[in-house]
């Protein structure tokens, strides 16, 4: 939940889950997030008072459980980005494992992997 009363999750069709936000207004409509192409399952985990959304994207078996690996997304004015993929080229070489938190200035703090060691991380907005 953010300072603006928005809440992230999901909500689970049958043998799925969609990335949801829901607003703070009177009826607390519900927005379904779009997902990474060619994906059809996601959750949304972490919202800001800007806005700004983090979660996952994932591909699933249709009528299964069975999902594949997930990816990292970045939900910001209605379109959804691979966080790894938004990575200045000069840390390329580290992989996004994680994304424990964002605040309103959209840092990040979560782990990250270079050279086969995992390391706690702050990401910077450039």
């Amino acid at each position: 939940m953010n300072d603006l009363g928005q809440v992230v999750g999901s909500s689970h069709p049958p043998f799925g889950s969609r990335p949801i936000l829901w607003q703070n207004d009177a009826t607390h409509t519900a927005v379904e997030l779009p997902l990474l192409p060619g994906d059809n399952y996601g959750d949304a985990l972490l919202i800001n008072s800007s806005g700004t959304i983090i979660g996952s994207s994932a591909v699933s078996e249709p009528g299964t459980w069975n999902v594949g690996p997930s990816r990292l997304v970045l939900w910001s004015g209605g379109a959804a980005y691979e966080l790894q993929s938004l990575l200045a080229p000069s840390s390329a070489d580290w992989t996004i494992n994680n994304v424990m938190s964002i605040n309103n200035l959209g840092q990040m703090t979560g782990f990250a992997t270079r050279n086969g060691v995992m390391k706690p991380v702050i990401l910077n907005p450039l």
